[in-house]
């Protein structure tokens, strides 16, 4: 598969997700729980850590959460704005359970809440490309900060990678950021190899403790934190910014 954001920007070679490839999943209590659209929902700590890595205070930034699940993310970037005395940040939540879409658009109104698949919706926000290969002014758009967790369901071997190989294509050309929760078995494969090699990160930032997506505690053995790239130079307004420390829980 060449998603239009592999055409666009190069970021990484094709992948080749074939349905008809059948996967022996690992033996796990939680595996069940990975079929509900692949929902492990993000603990707060480890999004407000996360967040607090970001190179921006998060007041009014264009924040995108592809995958946002119960909106936790979304919910720490408006917390830690407000702390800081910052204006709230402008969230675009893209989720594409029916039942979680629409308690986001309850619980958060000011949201701007997509109920879509994110490859399809994603792609469809990316910006013409003339024949010199340089976008087109007015078409598309992007987002400042693009932090997510993104599904890393049992044989999906490049779903990850492909997700955000997308994520960075709808950041902000010029100084936009993504940060990626993921976990150390991403580095593994000889496929995966190569895209870290082209599209390597600012930093990789270890969870300071193994954290539990299935909500009662239970984890997976794995080491977790999340990977942070940049896109383009920072605006001169962001590098006066006082950056500040990540806060461990």
């Amino acid at each position: 598969m060449t998603t239009a954001a592999t055409i666009q920007l190069g970021l990484a070679p094709e992948y080749d997700r074939d349905p008809t490839r059948k996967v022996k999943p690992r033996r796990s209590r939680t595996i069940e729980r990975r079929e509900d659209l692949d929902f492990w929902p993000t603990p707060d700590w480890l999004a407000r850590a996360m967040l607090r890595t970001c190179r921006w205070n998060l007041g009014g930034l264009r924040i995108l959460d592809a995958g946002a699940g119960l909106g936790i993310i979304g919910a720490e970037a408006e917390k830690l704005a407000a702390e800081r005395g910052c204006c709230p940040p402008r969230i675009t939540a893209l989720e594409l359970h029916p039942e979680r879409a629409a308690k986001l658009r309850k619980l958060h109104p000011s949201w701007e809440v997509v109920e879509e698949e994110f490859f399809a919706w994603g792609e469809a926000q990316l910006p013409e490309i003339d024949k010199q290969g340089h976008r087109v002014p007015g078409t598309g758009r992007s987002w400042d900060l693009v932090p997510t967790n993104p599904p890393q369901k049992n044989g999906a071997r490049h779903v990850w990678v492909e997700w955000v190989t997308l994520a960075f294509a709808l950041a902000k050309p010029d100084g936009g950021q993504v940060q990626a929760l993921g976990h150390d078995l991403l580095l593994t494969t000889p496929e995966r190899a190569e895209w870290w090699k082209k599209n390597k990160p600012v930093w990789w930032r270890p969870s300071p403790r193994r954290p539990s997506f299935s909500g009662d505690g239970g984890t997976d053995g794995r080491v977790w934190g999340w990977w942070q790239w940049n896109r383009g130079p920072m605006p001169v307004e962001v590098t006066r910014m006082e950056l500040l420390e990540v806060e461990w829980p």
